[in-house]
């Protein structure tokens, strides 16, 4: 798994293919949410989950964590993915993806698999 935050987008490579790729929103950097550069392995998956924070409460149909609070999850209230939109109205940090691309994910990833983020 590869997220390119300088490009929006996420890529699931499987033996050196491409099968899934897709435009996404990161974290918003002009709130120092930047999602961080790194390598992390996923923790786990699950659907139905309420993700919080001290000023939010969503509800999503597929959280893959990999980096603490820090993760993919389907963003159903959003009309519009990729560009610029995390400079000034990017997540808190997690990679919000449109929820067909979400749930295509889902069935993809699995714990511990490498996820690399990078500018």
């Amino acid at each position: 798994m590869e997220v390119d935050i300088a490009k929006q987008k996420m890529f699931y490579v499987e033996n050196g293919e491409i099968k899934l790729s897709s435009d996404c929103v990161t974290g918003n950097v002009s709130r120092n949410n930047g999602t961080p550069d790194g390598i992390y392995p996923l923790t786990y998956k699950t659907k139905n989950a309420t993700l919080k924070g001290e000023d939010y409460e969503t509800k999503v149909s597929y959280w893959m964590p990999f980096n603490r609070g820090i993760g993919f999850h389907d963003a159903w209230w959003r009309n519009r993915f990729g560009g610029n939109i995390y400079l000034r109205g990017g997540s808190h940090g997690c990679v919000n993806l449109p929820p067909q691309i979400a749930k295509d994910l889902y069935q993809f990833v699995y714990q511990g698999m490498p996820i690399i983020c990078h500018h």
